[in-house]
């Protein structure tokens, strides 16, 4: 049974939460392979190191050791001394940087994950995000974040301005480049949201990257230039299971969408091994038209579209409908869930 309305081309485009949630689900954790070797790492890397090395001020503590951690840098000396700073100096640092240092320093992992987005003081998180902007200028998670709170609440050219400010300050971060691609689909700024991910040197080296470069290709009918690298990144045994299930589950629609159910298959069941809340959700809407078993159906958090899908198909639409309103809450500013959930109603 499908349902009326739903999306005909859906792909994996990235989800949009704030930091601290990103962070907890661990899309921004590091790739199991040191994706620059030798530290041969980007200017931009290396600037942030020296300002910290020069002015082992708060500021730089953080953006250098965030920054870090994404690259998966984190046996550095130097940036181990910027995440003992920022526990010394925690006071002047927010909940999520002092779990990052404490992250980097002993490997704990935190859980954020119990935010609900739609019972946060929005004007609040605003009011805040402002001050430690002001005090931070150059922090691009920050931006991001505040233009999170405003797409929420439709301020969409204050969003566009603080998204700008993000990508122009960290144009090979992994949480900024996924964000702002889905502000830009947001607001119908398709080309800017492909140029943004083309201009990046993260496309051809970290999968969350290159996935995000094919199913936008896909979702505009363009054909992608990062097909094979995809694959070669798939099958270079230098990652995990987990940061190759976006990708694998974007190759596997590719398939899909141009006719081949047998190879769509296989790669949609390799990104099961250890999904994401998106994929598992991209395999509910692809199970019906390629015979996906999802029997062993691992218990994520935030499945409210995947939960939405599936009861729906199973004729369960009290079940189905709850989901949709928790899809709302998940992701407020997706048109599609308000869509399906009025159908179902």
């Amino acid at each position: 049974m499908s349902i009326t309305g739903d999306i005909v081309n859906r792909q994996v485009i990235p989800r949009w939460l704030p930091f601290g949630m990103t962070q907890s689900l661990g899309e921004i954790n590091p790739l199991n392979k040191i994706i620059l070797d030798n530290r041969n790492f980007d200017d931009s890397y290396l600037k942030k190191e020296l300002y910290w090395l020069n002015k082992n001020d708060n500021f730089s503590a953080i953006d250098y050791a965030a920054t870090a951690y994404i690259f998966g840098d984190t046996k550095n000396i130097n940036v181990i001394n910027a995440a003992k700073h920022i526990i010394k100096e925690k006071k002047s640092y927010s909940k999520y940087a002092i779990d990052l240092a404490n992250t980097i320093l002993n490997g704990i992992q935190y859980d954020n994950s119990a935010i609900n987005i739609q019972k946060l003081e929005i004007h609040q998180k605003i009011s805040t995000l402002k001050k430690r902007i002001i005090q931070y200028p150059y922090n691009s998670i920050n931006w991001v974040d505040i233009a999170f709170y405003y797409t929420i609440i439709g301020q969409n050219i204050k969003a566009k301005r603080s998204i700008d400010i993000a990508v122009h300050l960290s144009p090979n971060n992994r949480f900024i480049l996924r964000s702002a691609v889905r502000f830009y689909l947001h607001v119908n700024e398709l080309d800017k949201a492909l140029y943004i991910i083309k201009k990046s040197y993260l496309v051809s080296i970290d999968p969350w990257i290159t996935s995000v470069e094919i199913a936008l290709t896909q979702r505009f009918g363009l054909k992608s230039k990062y097909y094979k690298k995809g694959i070669k990144l798939l099958t270079a045994g230098d990652f995990s299971n987990f940061c190759l299930s976006e990708l694998n589950c974007t190759i596997g629609t590719l398939h899909y969408n141009g006719g081949s159910n047998r190879k769509a298959k296989k790669y949609i069941v390799d990104s099961l091994i250890d999904p994401n809340e998106n994929v598992l959700t991209q395999a509910e809407w692809l199970s019906p038209n390629i015979n996906i078993q999802m029997t062993n159906r691992p218990d994520l958090k935030f499945l409210s579209e995947a939960n939405t899908r599936k009861y729906f198909r199973e004729g369960k639409f009290k079940e189905s409908l709850n989901s949709a309103h928790d899809w709302i809450k998940f992701q407020p500013f997706c048109t599609g869930a308000s869509t399906i959930g009025s159908y179902i109603a």
